[in-house]
């Protein structure tokens, strides 16, 4: 399924599937069963379905920024859809273009997942690609965890905006259970502030939570391992046993911090809310830095395309910094919950099981 952006679920499980079955068959999903969403994106599904991303929609239509994200969705072709999927909360399918959720998640978490789903969508509108592996090692690195970072930076927005329309916390407190960190790096204005307080600080809170994204080292790890080792270790594998898979995989195109941000970070006003610091993707190792690991895979693939094709070896990752030398300020164990640290590792699980079917379906066989 190519690169599909894929939000993962941590800390729901059967916990996820009870209250949304309640939340389903409740008086929730009946109040507006007439007219059309606030945004009358195409759904998928049954009847009842179709109620339930009606409603959704709806939910999130309060925010600004949300209503503007899913329009641009609808502008692009996309369809909502329910499908299960394991471990996850929902995923962009771009070449398809259709916005999957996991109809066992709480409408609560669903509402932000529709709007980072969406964000998604909007970004490959922009320019982001749907393949791995089509810059050189630098520019992956940068440009997919700022798609990530930014989807959760657009879906926090959403959330504050929605309670600010609303004074329902709900929806934050759901996004906050499983993105703390997120969380925690914004300044949460009071619930008594105004939707046009909270819109008018879109560009700073985008901000903050795009930082925030990247206090947790795990998570940025099953990141790097899915869009970037598994990419080079399968392509490796395929042109040991044939040459000319070479050419599937140039990796010549480069963006710098500035092109990426302009592309992917993108503010209400059209312009990215880093403008003011665009060189932001190359200030940490967080954000610019490689596993040592990581690096060892990158040398060996260069060197046998080298040997096989002489092509050049990419030398745009020579010199970013290690991360393995810079850990991130992640919670403490002691004050992580044992659900919290599960939900970590399922996570990250999740995004590693995925990756081979990503490959497998951008290079085939």
């Amino acid at each position: 399924m190519s690169s599909d952006n894929g939000l993962e679920m941590n800390d729901y499980s059967l916990k996820g599937v009870f209250s949304s079955f309640f939340s389903r068959n409740g008086d929730s999903d009946k109040k507006n069963q007439d007219g059309k969403p606030a945004v009358d994106i195409p759904l998928q599904g049954t009847k009842y379905e179709q109620l339930r991303l009606k409603n959704l929609i709806d939910t999130v239509a309060v925010s600004p920024t949300a209503k503007k994200i899913l329009e641009d969705a609808k502008a692009a072709g996309y369809t909502i859809a329910l499908q299960n999927t394991k471990n996850c909360y929902g995923k962009c399918d771009a070449v398809n273009k259709v916005l999957y959720l996991n109809p066992s998640v709480p409408n609560e978490k669903l509402a932000t997942t529709l709007v980072h789903e969406a964000r998604h969508a909007q970004q490959h509108t922009r320019g982001t690609p749907n393949n791995v592996l089509q810059y050189d090692v630098a520019t992956e690195l940068k440009l997919r965890r700022a798609t990530e970072a930014d989807a959760q930076a657009a879906a926090l927005q959403a959330a504050l905006e929605i309670r600010a329309a609303t004074k329902d916390s709900s929806i934050l407190n759901a996004f906050e259970k499983s993105d703390r960190n997120i969380v925690s790096a914004v300044a949460v204005p009071p619930l008594s502030a105004s939707l046009e307080e909270v819109c008018a600080a879109q560009a700073v809170n985008m901000q903050a939570a795009f930082k925030g994204w990247f206090k947790e080292k795990r998570i940025i790890d099953a990141y790097e391992e899915s869009y970037l080792v598994k990419p080079l270790k399968y392509v490796y594998t395929q042109m040991a046993k044939d040459s000319s898979f070479c050419d599937k995989v140039k990796m010549t195109q480069s963006l710098d911090s500035k092109a990426i941000t302009e592309m992917v970070c993108v503010a209400a006003n059209g312009r990215s809310y880093f403008e003011q610091t665009p060189d932001i993707l190359d200030k940490t190792p967080e954000m610019c830095g490689m596993r040592d690991e990581t690096r060892k895979v990158a040398d060996t693939f260069f060197k046998a395309r080298q040997d096989l094709t002489g092509a050049p070896k990419d030398t745009s990752y020579d010199k970013l910094p290690s991360r393995d030398q810079n850990q991130t300020n992640a919670p403490s164990p002691a004050k992580q919950s044992l659900q919290e640290k599960l939900a970590q590792i399922q996570q990250m699980k999740e995004q590693q099981s995925k990756a081979s079917a990503r490959i497998a379906a951008n290079y085939g066989r």
